[in-house]
């Protein structure tokens, strides 16, 4: 399984649906007009992530991180 590229680890103890995710994943990026942004980690060792999400009646519409 390949998105792109090719990736020489051994993916044995992995399941097809987890390797899919990393491999191709989902829901990356900034979200324009996001109606929250949340930020955890430590950006000096990049262990950092920002989660944006977009929600109406307050249930979650989008989110990508």
């Amino acid at each position: 399984m390949s998105c792109e590229g090719n990736n020489a680890m051994s993916y044995e103890q992995y399941t097809d649906k987890v390797i899919e995710h990393f491999m191709c994943p989902a829901n990356v990026g900034s979200m324009p007009g996001a109606d929250a942004e949340g930020k955890c980690g430590d950006p000096r060792c990049g262990d950092f992530v920002t989660i944006y999400i977009k929600a109406k009646d307050n249930k979650i519409e989008d989110i990508s991180f």
